[in-house]
């Protein structure tokens, strides 16, 4: 061909004809009832209809059995504290499971969220309400625990719950959404699928490739003292209600089903044929639980934690701790009760210090001890800022450590978490994590508790540590002579 003549496919360059792609979905919406129930335990039956939405809500209301309107669910969390246990599985593999699910998603999520955004968007579907006020006073009405002078958080009165003067919680009242022993007057709580699941939040999960399994959700919750406030406690105990006076009603699954047309379905099919299958990559948490003994007032306390993580891609590690027992003008009261944090509270001490060896090395020259250095190491583990009041972190070191108040009295924020990021730097779920080896992950980790005495609460009690490991999961699905195949990593 010479070097002005036509080219042969000057038809094809000249074609500007559109091909119109197959983008028509319909939505089919279901309610569906537990397949069998116990008091906090769930179970619900998928059926393997196209695509399943993230924007499914698991559904439910409380109900009290104490009445007089002083109970609500927590502030911070909501109903989404209520949750113990979420699990999906698909046959007798289990896709995703989450122990602990109101601690790592209060880690993962509610910490990094602006209050506003929780108040005005959130709000709506957890149940949770609280507000703080900037200044370090208040006007009268507003809840000022402790005093103004000290650090603590200065409660909104535009918060859910009011919880009355630090002295004796006067004034106590339950401003909305309070817990009734009428469940059809109650509150009803939404929480979406794509929120207990991350490997339905990640993509939109075709279920339509499980024809030949059952696809199960289970959801397991806390009893009332770990997420339910209830203001008629009498000081000095702490505003957590009495275990067994809530029951859950109503409980139900809002499923959206996305159905898409054939050939999008056939799409994804085809891509169950290729070499290694169809993956569905999504972080997951692995929670470790491990016990601190009680040290000696004013003696260090080392512990060198082992995590079993081998083998494992890990993206981020955090401590979250709880004092067993929190001891308070002679009443022992449990480490987990706080009146504002209750479950989701995590504890410290007036000196704390960590490093973390993995895969035989320290990721630390040294021990960090400085409050405001774990701060930060705390948000480069969760990967963004963590948007909580100053006094929820720095309350246990500087309050109490100060005489200026207790770790047991008053609204106490405590929420001092401890995390190490090992992110390569890659923006990827699979490969963007830190492979294990045969080395176990050690957690370094010393305290220093301060005595009790009047001025200060209980710091040398026993621990219980639990360690959110968030590591790289992954779902294949490959078709084989035999049906669909799949296989959980």
């Amino acid at each position: 061909m010479d070097l002005y003549s036509t080219p042969d496919d000057i038809n094809d360059l000249m074609d500007y004809t559109v091909v119109d792609a197959p983008t028509r979905m319909d939505v089919r919406s279901d309610t569906i009832d537990p397949l069998n129930s116990s008091a906090f335990n769930y179970r619900f039956r998928l059926e393997p209809t196209s695509v399943l939405g993230r924007d499914s809500l698991l559904l439910f209301k409380l109900q009290s059995s104490a009445g007089g309107n002083a109970i609500r669910a927590s502030l911070m969390a909501g109903g989404l504290a209520g949750i113990k246990t979420a699990r999906l599985s698909v046959g007798d593999q289990i896709v995703e499971e989450t122990r602990d699910f109101d601690k790592v998603k209060f880690h993962d999520f509610v910490s990094t969220r602006d209050r506003s955004e929780l108040s005005r968007f959130h709000s709506r579907y957890w149940g949770c309400d609280f507000t703080s006020e900037p200044s370090q006073t208040s006007a009268s009405g507003v809840g000022a625990l402790e005093s103004a002078s000290t650090g603590q958080i200065v409660m909104s009165d535009k918060s859910g719950t009011y919880f009355g003067a630090p002295a004796n919680y006067a004034g106590a009242v339950i401003r909305n959404q309070s817990i009734t022993t009428a469940a059809a007057d109650n509150y009803q709580i939404g929480i979406r699928l794509g929120r207990l699941f991350e490997c339905i939040n990640s993509q939109n999960f075709p279920v339509f490739l499980f024809d030949q399994y059952r696809i199960y959700i289970d959801i397991e919750f806390h009893d009332a003292s770990h997420f339910v406030n209830d203001i008629t406690v009498a000081h000095p105990g702490i505003q957590s209600a009495t275990d067994g006076t809530i029951s859950f009603h109503d409980v139900k699954l809002q499923v959206d089903y996305h159905i898409l047309p054939t050939e999008m379905l056939e799409k994804i099919r085809q891509s169950t044929l290729q070499e290694g299958g169809l993956r569905l990559e999504y972080p997951v948490y692995k929670v470790i639980e491990k016990t601190l003994t009680a040290p000696g007032a004013g003696v260090q306390q080392q512990a060198d934690l082992r995590l079993g993580l081998s083998d494992l891609e890990v993206h981020e590690i955090t401590m979250v701790k709880q004092l067993t027992g929190v001891t308070l003008d002679g009443t022992t009261f449990p480490g987990r009760n706080r009146s504002l944090m209750l479950g989701l509270a995590s504890d410290g001490a007036a000196s704390e210090e960590y490093n973390v060896t993995v895969n035989g090395e320290d990721q630390f020259p040294f021990f960090y001890s400085s409050k405001a250095s774990q701060h930060h190491l705390q948000e480069l583990a969760v990967g963004q800022e963590v948007r909580m009041e100053r006094a929820f972190y720095y309350t246990d070191q500087n309050d109490i450590d100060s005489g200026l108040t207790t770790i047991g009295s008053g609204l106490q924020g405590t929420y001092s978490t401890l995390g190490i990021s090992l992110r390569n730097g890659n923006p990827l779920v699979v490969g963007g994590g830190t492979v294990q080896g045969a080395y176990p992950v050690v957690f370094r980790y010393k305290r220093t508790p301060v005595a009790h005495s009047a001025n200060n609460g209980t710091q040398n009690g026993a621990m219980e540590v639990k360690f959110l490991c968030k590591v790289s999961g992954q779902t294949v699905v490959q078709s084989t002579v035999k049906g669909m195949e799949v296989v959980t990593m």
